[in-house]
Protein backbone atom coordinates (compact mmCIF):
# COMPACT_ATOMS: atom_id res chain seq x y z
CA UNK A 1 0.00 0.00 0.00
CA UNK A 2 1.54 3.35 -0.98
CA UNK A 3 2.18 5.63 1.93
CA UNK A 4 1.34 9.34 1.75
CA UNK A 5 4.37 11.23 2.96
CA UNK A 6 4.12 14.56 4.75
CA UNK A 7 5.67 16.56 1.86
CA UNK A 8 3.07 15.11 -0.52
CA UNK A 9 0.20 16.28 1.70
CA UNK A 10 0.53 20.02 0.86
CA UNK A 11 0.72 19.15 -2.84
CA UNK A 12 -2.45 17.08 -2.56
CA UNK A 13 -4.22 19.89 -0.69
CA UNK A 14 -3.07 22.43 -3.29
CA UNK A 15 -4.50 20.28 -6.06
CA UNK A 16 -7.82 19.73 -4.29
CA UNK A 17 -8.34 23.24 -2.91
CA UNK A 18 -9.99 24.67 -6.07
CA UNK A 19 -12.79 22.18 -5.55
CA UNK A 20 -13.74 23.97 -2.34
CA UNK A 21 -14.34 27.35 -3.98
CA UNK A 22 -17.99 28.31 -4.31
CA UNK A 23 -19.25 28.98 -7.82
CA UNK A 24 -20.94 32.37 -8.23
CA UNK A 25 -24.61 32.20 -9.12
CA UNK A 26 -24.00 34.19 -12.31
CA UNK A 27 -21.61 31.48 -13.52
CA UNK A 28 -24.11 28.70 -12.89
CA UNK A 29 -26.76 29.95 -15.27
CA UNK A 30 -27.29 32.86 -17.61
CA UNK A 31 -26.80 36.12 -15.70
CA UNK A 32 -29.50 37.87 -17.78
CA UNK A 33 -32.11 35.14 -17.41
CA UNK A 34 -34.88 36.10 -15.00
CA UNK A 35 -35.90 33.20 -12.76
CA UNK A 36 -39.46 32.02 -13.23
CA UNK A 37 -41.29 30.77 -10.16
CA UNK A 38 -42.48 27.16 -10.16
CA UNK A 39 -46.16 26.41 -10.78
CA UNK A 40 -48.28 27.01 -7.73
CA UNK A 41 -45.87 29.54 -6.20
CA UNK A 42 -47.60 32.32 -4.28
CA UNK A 43 -45.53 35.32 -3.24
CA UNK A 44 -45.90 36.44 0.37
CA UNK A 45 -47.46 39.88 0.64
CA UNK A 46 -46.62 42.34 3.37
CA UNK A 47 -43.35 40.89 4.66
CA UNK A 48 -42.31 42.79 7.75
CA UNK A 49 -39.34 45.14 7.40
CA UNK A 50 -38.55 44.50 11.05
CA UNK A 51 -37.62 40.88 10.38
CA UNK A 52 -33.85 40.43 10.58
CA UNK A 53 -32.10 39.56 7.35
CA UNK A 54 -29.16 37.20 7.54
CA UNK A 55 -26.41 37.54 4.98
CA UNK A 56 -25.54 34.19 3.44
CA UNK A 57 -21.90 34.83 2.47
CA UNK A 58 -20.43 34.85 6.03
CA UNK A 59 -22.32 31.67 6.85
CA UNK A 60 -21.08 29.93 3.71
CA UNK A 61 -17.49 30.99 4.38
CA UNK A 62 -17.72 29.89 8.01
CA UNK A 63 -19.14 26.50 7.01
CA UNK A 64 -16.40 25.95 4.43
CA UNK A 65 -13.75 26.89 6.98
CA UNK A 66 -15.26 24.55 9.55
CA UNK A 67 -15.50 21.60 7.17
CA UNK A 68 -11.96 22.07 5.81
CA UNK A 69 -10.57 22.57 9.31
CA UNK A 70 -12.28 19.41 10.55
CA UNK A 71 -11.08 17.45 7.52
CA UNK A 72 -7.49 18.62 7.87
CA UNK A 73 -7.56 17.98 11.62
CA UNK A 74 -8.83 14.46 11.04
CA UNK A 75 -6.15 13.82 8.41
CA UNK A 76 -3.50 15.09 10.82
CA UNK A 77 -4.75 12.77 13.57
CA UNK A 78 -4.72 9.82 11.16
CA UNK A 79 -1.17 10.69 10.11
CA UNK A 80 -0.01 10.81 13.75
CA UNK A 81 -1.69 7.50 14.56
CA UNK A 82 -0.10 5.89 11.52
CA UNK A 83 3.33 7.11 12.65
CA UNK A 84 2.70 5.59 16.08
CA UNK A 85 1.62 2.26 14.61
CA UNK A 86 4.67 2.19 12.34
CA UNK A 87 7.03 2.85 15.25
CA UNK A 88 5.34 0.10 17.28
CA UNK A 89 5.62 -2.27 14.33
CA UNK A 90 9.32 -1.44 13.97
CA UNK A 91 9.89 -2.17 17.66
CA UNK A 92 7.98 -5.46 17.32
CA UNK A 93 10.03 -6.48 14.28
CA UNK A 94 13.25 -5.72 16.16
CA UNK A 95 12.03 -7.80 19.12
CA UNK A 96 11.15 -10.75 16.83
CA UNK A 97 14.59 -10.61 15.20
CA UNK A 98 16.17 -10.51 18.67
CA UNK A 99 14.18 -13.56 19.81
CA UNK A 100 14.93 -15.47 16.60
CA UNK A 101 18.63 -14.82 17.08
CA UNK A 102 18.70 -16.40 20.56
Amino acid sequence: MPRLSLPALPLLLALLSPLALPVPASAQSGADAAPTPPPGFVQVKGASASQPKIEAQPLVVASYLFIWGATLGYLFLLWRRQQSVQSDLGALEARVRELEGE
